[in-house]
């Protein structure tokens, strides 16, 4: 009885390893923003990462970095309940009712550096990891919110802009207010438009983003009436929700005055004196008038965010409302 010829594999075999390359091709095509958002997450982090166990030099990245990194430490070694969570800025050993405390910023900077420092040591590199992660999570959320408006081209474009122009590259892994600040601020702006399209979760995550922002920095607050405005003429929700993020924010400022009352109501009196300065009310200086206001943003402007991005911005704004 003569054997029957086996059947060739090869065709089935070669139609299986063509149908699975077929499939990754698809799935490379299907989320090739993610995997170029990806990319670019890769690239910035390896550039402002560049130098992250300097030590501190002189200028703003080596005075910050040394300043707040003080304060960190101190939290470690007097224990929070004795620095009253605050800034404090003695760089020597001194008994807490010694402390001098530096109340012109909110404290979570310097106890976001406390907890890296108590996970990793107390080195330049762990003081300056919190900046260089709100940086890239900040690119994360750039993408996320162009998704959320335009699509994952646009969030796409988004994020490799922001993370190419000049102010993220230079102050992307500084320890200070901004980074840390920039991201609650894109994370309030995500979850605002994800609430006001109808996920009622989102405003749990609004108010908690305004609260973290605002007891990292003052800026936080600029975006508070802006989103509430915009929450009063374009949504169809029930209007008096526009006052939870406005209450978020008092109640972070209600907050904040506690700790400084707690650290000694003198330094309301500093407040004051700060925000004076700063504003240069009552200063027999010259005062800045509102042309050189404006002539100082363009230029920070035009050296930080680059020309063609001042003009992209505005034309890119205008085009959305054309459309």
């Amino acid at each position: 009885m003569k054997k029957k010829p086996k059947k060739n594999a090869a065709p089935s075999k070669n139609k299986a390893v063509a149908s699975h390359q077929d499939n990754k091709a698809k799935g490379i095509i299907k989320y090739r923003y993610e995997i170029g958002l990806g990319i670019i997450m890769v690239i910035a982090a390896t550039a402002i990462s560049y130098g992250i166990s300097d030590p501190w030099r002189q200028g703003h990245e080596g005075t910050n970095g040394a300043f707040y990194s003080m304060i960190a430490k101190n939290h470690l070694d007097y224990g929070l309940l004795k620095t009253k969570f605050a800034n404090v800025q003695n760089p020597l050993p001194v008994s807490p009712d010694q402390f001098g405390f530096y109340l012109n910023h909110p404290p979570l900077l310097s106890l976001l550096v406390a907890l890296f420092f108590a996970i990793f040591g107390e080195h330049e590199w762990s003081a300056r990891l919190v900046p260089i992660l709100s940086s890239l999570a900040s690119v994360a959320l750039v993408f996320l919110i162009g998704c959320e408006l335009w699509g994952k081209r646009a969030g796409f474009i988004a994020s490799a802009v922001f993370a190419a122009n000049p102010m993220f590259l230079w102050y992307g892994h500084m320890v200070n207010f901004e980074p840390v600040t920039t991201f609650f601020a894109l994370l309030m702006l995500l979850s605002y438009i994800r609430w006001i399209r109808g996920d009622s979760r989102y405003l749990w995550v609004l108010c908690g983003s305004i609260f973290l922002g605002g007891m990292t920095d003052w800026p936080t607050y600029f975006l508070v009436p802006l989103l509430a405005l915009h929450y009063l003429v374009f949504s169809n929700q029930k209007k008096a929700l526009a006052f939870v993020p406005i209450l978020a924010a008092m109640a972070t400022v209600g907050v904040f005055c506690l700790q400084v009352l707690w650290a000694g109501s003198k330094y309301f009196q500093a407040l004051a004196d700060i925000y004076r300065f700063r504003t240069d009310l009552g200063a027999i200086s010259k005062t800045i008038t509102f042309s050189d206001l404006l002539k100082r943003l363009y230029e920070y402007g035009r050296n930080l965010f680059t020309l063609p991005l001042l003009i992209a911005g505005p034309a890119g704004f205008l085009a959305s409302l054309i459309k």
